[in-house]
């Protein structure tokens, strides 16, 4: 089934392959076949008069001599700035004590051979076992 389905599915592909060839070679054009229709414009001649601007020439104009007077800026000296000293107080930690932690040893309780462990999944109501514990619900 598997062999089918897989000759099915690439069969396709020449057949898209051909069409596109078909296509590509159908879209080109013959330079032979077909009307052809050419239009020839005649040339114009145009001509323009000739102009002739006549000669302008412009005033001789001479700017009178200018000088400017010397300034001088007067001295100005800044005053001196000084910064007050700033001392930042003396900070200590507190010291401090990690009392010392005793080891835990966990012994796990023997568990006797055999006995099998049954474990209630799915409960809707709450369980009270023999020491009196009351267990919720899943």
């Amino acid at each position: 089934m598997q062999n089918v389905k897989r000759l099915v599915h690439w069969s396709c592909v020449p057949f898209i392959s051909a069409v596109v060839v078909l296509l590509l070679v159908g879209c080109q054009s013959d330079d032979q076949s077909g009307v052809k229709i050419s239009l020839t414009q005649p040339a114009l001649a145009v001509t323009a008069p000739a102009i002739t601007a006549p000669a302008i020439t412009a005033p001789a104009i001479t700017a009178p001599a200018i000088t400017a007077p010397a300034v001088t800026a007067p001295a100005v000296t800044a005053p001196a700035i000084t910064a007050p000293a700033i001392t930042a107080p003396a900070i200590t930690a507190p010291a401090i004590t990690v009392p010392a932690v005793p080891a835990v040893v966990v012994s796990a309780a023997p568990v006797a051979a055999g006995l099998p462990i049954r474990i209630k999944a799915g409960a809707t109501v709450p369980y009270t076992d023999s020491s009196g514990n009351v267990w919720l619900p899943d």
